[in-house]
């Protein structure tokens, strides 16, 4: 059994930090007032999809490092899938992004409290769905793998053999 990485270890400690130091920033005024409601809603996606790069690419390092010392690496697993931090993250990124094309979007006024409040639910949220995926071949489901570089993502899962 492979141990888990030191980030995801600590990760709850650092989704706590993320956030303190986003509230630290709004109190000292570092953050605008008023946004874009197409920037707020793609910023929003953007720090979820954020979030699991980070989680990724700790966990990649992790496994190179484990390799370098010797240990067996874990078995693959080809699944038609995509992690549910994409699947949420990216329609957020590609929405704020139109209404920002479109000028449909309109400005929103933040009170300082509102971007700790918004990161820490956003990367709450990431933390609580971070095993998950969105398996559709055989059938379309909510999945929890909690070793996403086990998965060999293919559009079409293979089928298998009698």
């Amino acid at each position: 059994m492979e141990t888990e990485s030191v980030f995801r270890r600590h990760e709850r400690l650092v989704v706590a930090l993320a956030t303190t130091a986003v509230g630290a920033l709004a109190v000292a005024g570092a953050l605008p007032e008023t946004v874009a409601e197409g920037s707020f809603f793609a910023g929003l996606g953007l720090a979820l999809l954020l979030q699991g790069l980070a989680r990724d690419l700790f966990t990649l390092a992790h496994r190179a490092k484990r390799r370098r010392e010797g240990a067996a690496g874990g078995g693959t697993e080809h699944l038609a899938c995509m992690c549910l931090e994409s699947t949420v993250g990216l329609p957020l990124v590609l929405g704020g992004v139109a209404l920002t094309v479109a000028a449909a979007d309109s400005v929103l006024s933040l009170a300082p409290w509102v971007w700790p409040l918004c990161a820490g639910l956003v990367w709450g949220a990431g933390y609580a769905i971070r095993d998950l995926v969105v398996e559709w071949r055989p059938r379309w489901r909510i999945k929890r793998v909690s070793n996403h570089g086990s998965i060999l993502v293919q559009w079409r899962a293979p089928v298998a053999k009698l």
